[in-house]
């Protein structure tokens, strides 16, 4: 072997070991590159998911308020304790009886009963078209609609229907469907 030979493979393999070094380090700095976005969509997913929490207990704070009883509804039916609040749909719209101003005793008349057969005086208060008497049935439609609502999107979460689509096609707000979608994955534990 002449010295020529040998200086060409010396100098070949210091080129290889070069070419090899070199990307070595950039594989490692792409690595790291990789490491550090990873990091930031992490950090950002994580602040989004706070967000998202505190959104969650908000609309649940507002759930609670909002099946808390008001005087407005106990003003509805008088004498009657009121556990949670029907579901108005948006459309709908109820009027409240407006209170009559009081009278004094020595001014009120005593009405004389008119039936004798106690059986028959719910068809009588039915006939007579008082506000406590259309209060009553606007009270009961508000009932029997909200049953039907919760009943519905109970049947469509079991079927697996994303709450914004019960929400839109029941009427109700998206985080009472949540709050039921809560209520039902809670009694499957």
């Amino acid at each position: 072997m002449t010295i020529d030979s040998t200086l060409q493979v010396i100098f070949v393999d210091a080129l290889f070991l070069c070419l090899a070094a070199g990307l070595a380090l950039w594989f490692r700095a792409w690595l790291q590159e990789q490491q550090r976005r990873m990091d930031r969509r992490l950090e950002a997913l994580e602040e989004q998911h706070q967000g998202l929490e505190r959104l969650g207990e908000r609309l649940s704070s507002a759930c609670r308020h909002l099946e808390r009883p008001t005087p407005a509804v106990e003003a509805i039916r008088p004498g009657t304790r009121v556990e949670r609040l029907p579901v108005v749909p948006r459309k709908a719209t109820v009027e409240l009886p407006t209170p009559a101003p009081p009278v004094p005793d020595s001014d009120r008349q005593v009405p004389a009963p008119e039936v004798a057969d106690p059986r028959s005086a719910p068809e009588l208060r039915r006939r007579v078209d008082t506000p406590a008497a259309r209060a009553d049935r606007q009270w009961e439609e508000l009932t029997d609609r909200s049953r039907e609502a919760y009943r519905r999107a109970r049947d469509l979460l079991e079927q697996g229907v994303p709450a914004n689509d019960i929400a839109r096609e029941v009427g109700l707000g998206v985080a009472e469907v949540n709050v039921l979608k809560r209520m039902r994955d809670a009694g499957r534990h």
